[in-house]
């Protein structure tokens, strides 16, 4: 779960900006809601009406649609190793949709069960926090992404009151079931669909899957995968026993496997991975509703999650990502990424106890910052390790897994188009001293738009290049360069 002020103060000014802006248009929606009527006033949010989703594609200011994805790669030494390119799908229809179902995000201390009403919740630390989390998923289509009265703290905390839990629960559920009914109905079209969630948004995503996909062949067929991170559960695995969380659906055991669930959480190496008494699946009043499969044994029952991708032994972790809100990298990009500064393994050490464990691992002199140095910090990290960074941690291995589910599965898509680090782009020569021909493939590159980055990441000069390619380097001092265009980048030495 998360609260807010967990995220960098410079992403959410970012966003409050654009949040301020919208505001500002109050005549536009003034004239929106004549001609619509307004929202009605009831218990359960009506999401017909686009302020009750965080993200849609028609939303009329859709700041999601509009965020760069590029990740730019730091090395050791905080240069540009390279940009990752990103399209952003978040209004297009691809044939393959995304609906998030986000974590918890309070703007008070909560000590009883309950609900929280929409209007008493952070607008833009929910809307960053879908952006930090999982706004790359918006390459593979339409992002949706509901508002939904949130369940407390307490209601997943210590051991809650199983009745007090139950109806929590249900609202909190009611309201993301009622979202993705309507997104069916209304909004699907026969598309595809990947689900993902993180911490609350998992355990009201697992719900779903048992009390909507997991009985119905067509719906499960459609799900590309879905992601209820944060958490962990029990699968329909061989010697694990009957019975599971899902009735019907398994744990991604292949990395191209369709029509499956991937979960982790993740912690600090050397911490104890355990499962929390306040997890639903230990209520029998969840299993009476219908919410799990059955009642699950803490002291029997394994729990899993995806060990596809690391495994057992130590490696470097694949691009930590994080946002780069307020463009504070200066590199034009909406995420910034650094390569090997961790270690990460999957460990299992009991029934409940198993996850990702990682090490800071840099050398010494490495200038890249430790990102969950601060995590140890929380009041919950004895708990729940490196919980709000799950998807920090793991959100490239899951897009490559992604990638390779939409290709082996055949969907009729565009959103299966991979990442490129775009470095097929050439210059010549190279070095180069007061200039150097831009050439894609056997072809120069003309009057295309150039931005110029410094080995520090900032942006240094602006250009285009002239009928044959040419980009001007006069007055750029000596050192190495990255020239971007929209059909790559390049490293470029200035002697």
């Amino acid at each position: 779960m998360h609260r807010a002020g967990i995220l960098p103060d410079y992403v959410k000014k970012s966003f409050s900006r654009i949040f301020e802006f919208s505001r500002g248009l109050c005549c536009v929606f003034l004239v929106l809601t004549a001609i619509s009527g307004p929202a009605p006033l009831q218990s359960q949010p009506d999401y017909n009406f686009l302020t009750n989703w965080a993200a849609h594609p028609d939303k009329l200011i859709n700041p999601l649609a509009e965020y760069n994805l590029d990740v730019a790669v730091f090395d050791a030494e905080m240069q540009i190793d390279s940009i990752i390119e990103f399209a952003n799908r978040a209004a297009e229809n691809t044939g393959t949709d995304v609906f998030f179902v986000h974590p918890t995000y309070l703007s008070e201390t909560y000590t009883a069960p309950g609900n929280v009403p929409l209007n008493a919740q952070p607008a833009v630390d929910i809307f960053t926090g879908i952006i930090a989390q999982a706004g790359l998923l918006a390459k593979y289509g339409r992002f949706y992404a509901p508002r939904y009265r949130q369940a407390t703290p307490p209601v997943f905390l210590g051991t809650p009151e199983p009745v007090a839990q139950a109806a929590a629960l249900s609202t909190a559920y009611g309201d993301v079931r009622a979202a993705f009914l309507h997104y069916l109905a209304q909004e699907n079209g026969g598309n595809d669909f990947i689900l993902a969630a993180h911490s609350q948004g998992s355990y009201l995503l697992s719900m779903l899957l048992q009390d909507v996909i997991a009985g119905d062949a067509v719906l499960k067929s459609r799900m590309v995968a879905a992601v209820p991170a944060g958490m962990v559960s029990v699968y329909d695995l061989p010697g694990t026993g009957p019975g599971a969380w899902w009735d019907g659906l398994e744990l991604c055991t292949d990395l191209a496997q369709c029509h499956c669930i991937m979960t982790w959480r993740s912690y600090s190496e050397g911490q104890t991975a355990g499962m929390n008494a306040g997890h639903p699946a230990f209520s029998p009043l969840a299993a009476d509703s219908g919410w799990v499969d059955r009642v699950i044994d803490p002291e029997e029952d394994w729990f899993f999650q995806d060990s596809l991708y690391y495994g057992t032994d130590a490696v470097p972790l694949r691009h930590y990502i994080a946002p780069n809100g307020g463009d504070s990298y200066g590199t034009g990009t909406g995420f910034v990424a650094f390569d090997g500064l961790y270690s990460i393994r999957y460990q299992r050490n009991g029934p409940q106890e198993v996850g990702f464990f990682l090490t800071h691992t840099s050398a010494p002199g490495d200038q890249r910052p430790d990102d969950l140095a601060s995590e140890a910090e929380h009041p919950l990290y004895t708990f729940w390790g490196y919980h709000r960074k799950d998807y920090h941690i793991y959100l490239w291995a899951l897009i490559e897994q992604l990638n390779a589910k939409l290709e082996n599965c055949g969907v009729l898509s565009t959103a299966a188009q991979p990442e490129t680090s775009r470095e097929e782009l050439r210059a010549v020569p190279n070095p180069a001293s007061k200039s150097t021909e831009l050439r894609h493939g056997d072809r120069s590159l003309p009057l295309a738009a150039i931005r110029i980055y410094g080995s520090d990441g900032r942006l240094k000069k602006r250009s285009r290049t002239s009928q044959n390619g040419k980009v001007d380097l006069e007055g750029l001092p000596a050192g190495l360069y990255l020239l971007k265009s929209e059909k790559g980048t390049v490293k470029v030495v200035v002697e």
